[in-house]
């Protein structure tokens, strides 16, 4: 038999563990209730740190306390503003090492390595075509939806893209093409190249089998187009009618 000493010995040791084991899981959980102690009032979300609170509260007051001293511009986070601080400095610290590329910002670095890896996690469910973006695959369902939420102030018209209404806008309000030689202006740059004709004497859009035709008679002579009243023949109908 196991002498009584040593059993006594053995019940306090047992004692002593079931007690500090209770006191460790009691601390346990103290901790874990006390660590999350600051909690917005307005969406109920909770922060460790009262400065991570005030932080998140500009989402709900739209305060913004950083202020750029170059252009005035402000953000809720001085993270926000490092960042944009990169547009003055022209600092693009984030290089992609296939095609040596700059970026101010990790993310976009990452959406960049798509060019490369071909990688277009973004699915249309409708017709299966695929972006590496999300904010393209969200433009592109525009498209299934019907939706065009930018509509013109001026005369109602609705577009897609907001490149699309700003192109638009210069009906009502600029003509950024100048022609320089003759000062008229123009929407876009297509109708301005195509004016430019007007002074260059450029004809892009011509037959050359008709020229050649046309060419061809001062060698044969042929003259097709005969005045019914005097008989005088032409090679061309151009200088038959104006000879009338």
């Amino acid at each position: 038999m196991v002498p009584k000493v040593l059993m006594t010995f053995f019940l306090l040791n047992i004692s002593f563990i079931y007690f500090f084991m209770g006191c460790f899981s009691s601390a346990a959980k103290i901790k874990d209730t006390t660590t999350k102690l600051f909690i917005c009032e307005t969406c109920g979300k909770d922060f460790k740190l009262s400065k991570l609170l005030k932080r998140h509260l500009g989402v709900h007051t739209g305060e913004k306390s950083y202020l750029c001293k170059t252009c005035g511009k402000t953000f809720r986070q001085n993270y926000e503003l490092n960042v944009h601080m990169r547009v003055h400095t022209g600092e693009r610290p984030y290089v992609c090492k296939t095609c040596k590329k700059t970026f101010r910002r990790n993310y976009e670095l990452n959406i960049h390595m798509r060019v490369h890896t071909g990688e277009r996690p973004y699915v249309c469910k409708t017709c299966k075509k695929t972006f590496r973006r999300n904010y393209e695959l969200n433009v592109h369902m525009r498209v299934h939806t019907g939706e065009r939420p930018y509509a013109c102030e001026t005369c109602g018209k609705c577009f897609r893209h907001t490149s699309a209404i700003n192109k638009h806008m210069r009906v009502h309000t600029e003509r950024p093409y100048v022609c320089e030689t003759c000062g008229k202006s123009f929407r876009r740059s297509s109708t301005l190249t195509i004016h430019m004709r007007v002074h260059t004497g450029e004809k892009s859009y011509v037959c050359k089998t008709h020229d050649l035709i046309i060419h061809s008679r001062d060698h044969t002579g042929e003259r097709p187009y005969v005045c019914k009243t005097c008989g005088k023949a032409f090679k061309d109908c151009p200088s038959f009618i104006t000879s009338g």
